[in-house]
């Protein structure tokens, strides 16, 4: 007899040559296994997805690829589709928005105000909605102190990457007597309650008895101007003041514009560049004179509007040419259109732009574009720039008009219009339009846009002091389009004490530097008359 003796190291298997030989000791000989060198490969077995035809039915991971896709940063959920494979190749859930930051994916739970859409839901469920509770409140010291009205982010004074608030009070006293008015300014992010008269970070008051000083713009470049409609027996007079500011600061040791006798300049507007030397400028206008002017800056010393090298004169001061006044540039040029509201002009007001470079003397006839209101509207009392609501690389416009009959009797609108504009068109043809509710409520005197939510969309604010017995204030998530009205609001604050006058003004900021607008609302005859304001700040993604 013959001995075959088979050697082979510990765990290797041996063909024997013998068909009817179990090698891998699976139950199957060779003559029926399809793979006699593999344990788990034998007919019947559990087809896995590893590219082996593990039953042996010539068929090579059958059933078991799924839809896979790539996960790059390893948190379970992947973006882009790998197509059919297995599992160690890829992921099998997709919907990640964000395949580059593990935190961020559809399992993932929301973080307010990261800027990111953690669960990748699409919503910004952080932001503010519904009726709202102010962050922090101002109020006034004294009796018809009308604290808030205006009030503004006036940019960045002091370098810390957020906006001053600055908060005005027409009938203020100051070192030179009654009524002097005054502008107060925070830096930093306030929170809380606040007195301006006590805790404000700088005050300036006007030189002099019954001057109220209340006018006041950012200008850019760590600059703002204030104004005075009566000071300088009448004509008017602005100054502009440059950051930081601390303490109780000498307005006459800053340089100022005085307007012509008898005109009541000082209503301001954003700084604008009228003729495209990269300096800034600065428009005011005097309505009860139907005039405006644009001074160029920097400015020094004390100058007279009589000499400014821009002046847009109406024919007629009972059109009350300037009663609105902005500045913006709706063509992309890089130079600001000068934005003028005529609410008497016409049958219901125009709105007049006037496309830069500007000089010399103009008329409402030399106007780029006219806006007009229907009969009785009194169109133009309220504008401010808005942010590209339509996507077209170009920035849009809200006008008011106080007195439309559009949602009610008299119950006013505010129409937003898309740049650039050229000829003459109705306000009532505008890209979106806000209606108000209620006769004689007088929406649009107060409006701005920016982007609470951090979404990167524009979103609008609009106040309206008749509306209800307190006044109130609405916020609308954008970008929009069509009629909205205002129980469409996503966000409003309408509780309140009824006398209050909230919602005059309003405006949006980013005074911590976020990114994100803060909301500015004022109500100016809160508490008898002394006045306040209050500030919500802007979260979302």
């Amino acid at each position: 007899m013959t001995i075959l003796l088979l050697l082979a190291c510990e765990g290797q298997v041996v063909d024997t040559g013998n068909d009817d030989a179990d090698q891998d000791q699976d139950g199957f000989v060779l003559s029926e296994d399809c793979h006699d060198r593999d344990a788990e490969v034998f007919p019947g077995a559990t087809e896995d997805c590893d590219g082996v035809d593990d039953d042996c039915d010539g068929l090579v991971d059958e059933g078991t690829t799924v839809l896979i896709y790539e996960d790059l940063d390893g948190d379970g959920f992947g973006d882009v589709e790998l197509g059919e494979g297995c599992l160690d190749e890829g992921v099998e859930v997709g919907g990640d928005c964000d395949d580059s930051l593990a935190e961020v994916n559809p399992d993932a739970t929301e973080v307010c105000n990261d800027g990111l859409d953690n669960d990748c839901n699409g919503l910004v469920e952080c932001r503010p909605e519904g009726e709202l509770s102010a962050d922090a409140t101002f109020v006034g010291s004294a009796e018809d102190e009308e604290l808030g009205g205006p009030l503004r982010g006036v940019g960045d004074l002091d370098g810390d990457g957020g906006a001053e608030l600055a908060l005005s009070a027409r009938g203020a006293d100051g070192p030179a007597g009654e009524n002097t008015g005054a502008i107060y300014f925070y830096a930093g992010a306030p929170t809380g309650e606040h007195e301006p008269s006590i805790d404000a970070d700088a005050v300036v008051h006007g030189l002099s008895e019954d001057d109220a000083l209340y006018g006041v713009w950012g200008l850019g470049d760590g600059q703002v101007a204030v104004s005075s409609r009566v000071a300088a027996d009448g004509a008017g007079q602005t100054w502009v003041l440059a950051g930081p500011l601390s303490g109780t600061l000498d307005l006459g040791a800053y340089p100022s514009l005085v307007g012509v006798t008898g005109s009541g300049s000082g209503v301001l507007a954003p700084a604008l560049d009228a003729n495209g030397d990269g300096s800034l400028d600065l428009a005011i206008s005097a309505p009860s004179a139907s005039t405006v002017w644009i001074a160029h800056g920097p400015f020094s010393g004390e100058s007279s509007l009589a000499d400014a090298p821009v002046t847009v004169q109406g024919s007629d001061p009972a059109e009350q040419v300037g009663g609105g006044l902005t500045a913006t540039d709706l063509d992309g040029d890089g130079i600001s259109e000068l934005v003028l509201g005529a609410p008497y002009r016409g049958d219901g007001g125009e709105v007049l732009v006037f496309a830069g470079p500007l000089s010399g003397l103009l008329s409402p006839d030399d106007a780029t574009a006219v806006l007009s209101g229907a009969a009785d509207d009194e169109a133009g009392w309220a504008l401010s720039p808005a942010q590209d609501h339509d996507g077209d690389g170009y920035g849009d416009l809200l006008a008011s008009a106080t007195r439309s009959d559009a949602g009610a009797t008299d119950a006013g609108a505010v129409y937003l219009v898309r740049g650039p504009l050229s000829g003459a068109s109705l306000l009532s043809d505008a890209h979106a339009s806000f209606l108000g509710a209620n006769e004689d409520d007088h929406l649009a005197p107060n409006h701005g846009d920016g982007d609470v939510d951090g979404d990167g969309g524009p979103d609008v604010v609009l106040g309206c002091r008749n509306c209800g017995e307190a006044g109130a204030a609405w916020l609308f998530y954008g970008p929009v389009t069509g009629t909205s009205t205002l129980a469409e609001a996503d966000a409003w604050l309408t509780e309140g004490t009824a006398g209050d006058a909230q919602g005059s003004p309003v405006h949006m900021a980013d005074l911590d530097g976020d990114g994100r607008s803060d909301w500015l609302i004022g109500a100016r005859s809160q508490g008898g008359g002394a006045g306040g304001a209050l500030l919500f700040y802007g979260q979302g993604l």
